[in-house]
């Protein structure tokens, strides 16, 4: 499997779990934007940069701070290793760079379940 289907079938899985919750979810495929995911869901938005066995480069992280920034939300980058684990890192806001929460986590956040730490 070449690179770009492995990230688009990472993309499109978690899009498909983001919307089995009732989070309304739009992916940019091939956009090259910020962001491969925006969901939000009662008045939290999140932007969401999928990773499927690598990291965000420091220009991504970049790009995605100033859109959340922009739109009002919080900024993700969702990485995956090889055997499948998840980790959702939080890249903004700022102050809380390098929080490392999982899916259940943030998907209680985004349907207003559950506070992240700084709320």
């Amino acid at each position: 499997m070449n690179r770009y289907r492995k990230g688009a079938d990472f993309e499109r899985a978690l899009a498909a779990a983001l919307r089995s919750r009732g989070i309304w979810v739009i992916r940019s495929a091939g956009s090259k934007g910020p962001a491969d995911l925006v969901a939000w869901h009662g008045g939290r938005k999140a932007l969401i940069q999928c990773k499927a066995g690598g990291n965000a480069s420091p220009l991504e992280v970049q790009a995605l701070r100033a859109a959340a920034r922009a739109l009002g939300g919080t900024a993700w980058v969702v990485s995956r290793t090889p055997r499948g684990s998840e980790a959702w890192h939080l890249v903004y806001p700022e102050t809380m760079q390098g929080l490392v929460s999982t899916r259940s986590q943030v998907l209680a956040w985004l349907e207003g379940e559950e506070s992240l730490p700084w709320a």
